[in-house]
């Protein structure tokens, strides 16, 4: 399992649980079919998402949650919440058609609005109505060098000690998974379903 699907479902609840500041977006999107999505870019030119199903969690079924890519992309990474006929529709593009290679957006009720929070940090959680967020900055290009590669921070959570030897034929992790309400009540209240 690709774990950008859970990614972007995680994203779409945070961005669901804080007050985002919402613009409207020069790129702009509408449902063509179950399966498909027109993207209208700056300039008039169009493009298609081809959406295919995909689940967050394996062997169940997670009704309005797609992976997919641009047809004129076929490198670029899409990752839909939402259906045809949703009021809300959250969408993430990767690709190099985009200016800035990366683009989130909110579908609502035909009107398509960039999703910026206001501040150069990115989210890591919300715990109780407090959002936390980490200390990295939007990546900035230094004109007039020859390099065209950017340089990472410094890994904030270095690894402690290497293992060496052979790996174990499976691993057992127990997990907890929290929702809140509106997500449980979005799915008629079934907790296999959510």
């Amino acid at each position: 399992m690709k774990p950008f699907p859970l990614l972007v479902s995680l994203l779409a609840l945070i961005y669901s649980c804080i007050e985002a500041e919402l613009t409207t977006s020069d790129i702009q999107l509408s449902w063509l079919t179950n399966t498909s999505m027109e993207v209208k870019f700056i300039g008039n030119t169009t493009d298609i998402l081809l959406l295919t199903p995909t689940s967050n969690i394996p062997g169940m079924d997670t009704p309005c949650l797609f992976a997919g890519k641009l047809q004129g992309d076929p490198g670029s990474v899409v990752a839909v919440s939402g259906c045809m006929g949703s009021n809300e529709t959250s969408v993430s593009i990767s690709s190099m058609l985009l200016p800035g290679g990366l683009m989130d957006v909110l579908l609502v009720d035909g009107v398509t609005y960039d999703i910026k929070d206001g501040s150069e940090t990115s989210f890591i959680g919300i715990e109780d109505d407090v959002l936390y967020t980490s200390s990295r900055k939007k990546r900035q290009v230094h004109e007039g060098t020859d390099d065209d590669f950017l340089i990472p921070p410094p890994n904030p959570t270095p690894i402690a000690a290497a293992f060496f030897g052979p790996l174990p034929e499976r691993v057992f992790i127990k997990t907890d998974i929290k929702y809140d309400n509106s997500l449980l009540g979005h799915f008629a209240g079934s907790h296999s379903k959510t």
